[in-house]
């Protein structure tokens, strides 16, 4: 890029010398760490051993070398994020310049995967990563992977800000059975070269946890009627959640009360055992709910609580139902 100003001291180009003599410049383009330094060397094909040349730019200097048809600039504290210095020469009395762009860049301070919940089968979520404090943004590449399966890669070389950014790259996916304890990672790279060093980043791996499967519904065995005050034994089983049915946790309540149980399993097979029992008579529900990860399944029963006597008259249920 060339500067958008004339360069002081430096006469015009005369249109009759031009060709007769060339002025380079190397780097031509310089990727330099913010905040660092670099050598600007010139040289001239003129064959004159007076020919003198230089460099100009807005950039700091603090070191220069020249010799016969070369001179050598250091710049430092270089914190401009693009940037131009500009070569020149005067040869038989024409003077001819070329310039050198330099970039700064900064590497990826650090990759983060967002937290994810606990998935749902089939249903979509949003992988989220963020790369953090990069620059130049368009020689960044970021890959969300899965194992080592790629899941998704972005570039950003229509990125027009200038300077450092924080990116969030995004994601969608729909977890199936398979993906349970998959790992994703993260990965950045800003490749540089051929100018330039090539980085790499990653995130720390994060598992993915998939649930919810419920081939059955819960099932509640309890007795349809109790007698007021009496115990009865409530048992709420679920078989073949996915992942496993060590996962599955219980809830249970009678009447809106929350009741004690113990969970068992046997099998692909997890059983909630509690005792139900009222003072008063009347209808009341039996609740069991199974959770597994953010899936839930609920199961109810209604239970009447009878009474041997009320009033001088007996209250009971119908004879021959079963009790288990």
């Amino acid at each position: 890029m060339l500067l958008g100003r004339s360069v002081t001291g430096v006469f015009a180009v005369s249109g009759a010398a031009q060709g007769l003599f060339k002025v380079s410049v190397s780097p031509e383009a310089a990727m330099v760490e913010h905040g660092g330094s670099v050598w600007i060397n010139c040289s001239t094909t003129c064959q004159d051993p007076g020919a003198r040349g230089g460099l100009e730019t807005s950039l700091t200097k603090t070191d220069s070398k020249s010799g016969p048809g070369w001179a050598a600039v250091l710049l430092v504290g270089i914190t401009e994020w693009v940037s131009a210095a500009q070569c020149y020469f005067t040869c038989g009395g024409d003077t001819k310049v070329t310039a050198a762009n330099i970039s700064t860049y900064r590497p990826p301070e650090r990759v983060v995967l967002e937290p994810l919940p606990e998935m749902e089968l089939g249903r979509a979520y949003n992988l989220t990563c963020w790369v953090l404090n990069v620059a130049p943004v368009t020689h960044l590449t970021v890959t969300i992977r899965r194992g080592a399966q790629t899941l998704h890669m972005e570039t950003f070389q229509n990125h027009t800000r200038i300077g450092p950014n924080n990116i969030p790259v995004t994601h969608e996916i729909t977890p199936q059975r398979w993906d349970h304890g998959q790992e994703i990672t993260c990965h950045a790279t800003l490749d540089l070269t051929p100018h330039g060093p090539h980085f790499e980043n990653s995130s720390s791996a994060v598992e993915l946890k998939v649930y919810g499967e419920f081939p059955h519904e819960p099932q509640l065995l309890t007795s349809l009627y109790i007698e007021v005050g009496t115990r009865a034994t409530a048992r709420c089983g679920v078989a073949g959640v996915f992942p496993t049915v060590g996962e599955a946790r219980f809830t249970l309540s009678f009447g809106g009360e929350s009741l004690n149980f113990t969970v068992t399993t046997s099998g692909d097979t997890a059983t909630a055992q509690g005792e139900v029992w009222s003072p008063f008579p009347g209808q009341r529900e039996l609740k069991c709910t199974v959770t597994v990860g953010p899936v839930s399944r609920s199961t109810r029963q209604s239970i009447l609580v009878y009474s041997e006597c009320l009033g001088g008259s007996r209250l009971r249920p119908e004879q021959g139902l079963p009790r288990f």
